[in-house]
């Protein structure tokens, strides 16, 4: 597991701000998952990632996954 410490808080309000780009409302892919919840979201895969490397498209797509499984936003786009 990572630790958050080590993160800049700049880099991951930046990872934030690019998940909600992709998944918030009214984002790229029609998810329109709330600004709280996709931080919810965020720090919870950061919590329990073993890696870390800032910008990785797997990483979002990581969050968008918990955004539908753990916070019940319709995934069936994505199927």
């Amino acid at each position: 597991m990572i630790d958050l410490k080590t993160i800049d808080k700049e880099e991951v309000k930046y990872f934030i701000d690019y998940v909600e780009k992709f998944y918030g409302e009214d984002g790229i892919f029609p998810l329109n998952a709330t600004r709280q919840d996709i931080e919810f979201a965020c720090y919870g895969y950061l919590f329990t990632t073993l890696e870390w490397d800032f910008g990785e498209s797997e990483h979002r797509e990581n969050v968008r996954d918990i955004l539908i499984k753990r916070f019940g936003y319709d995934g069936s786009w994505f199927e």
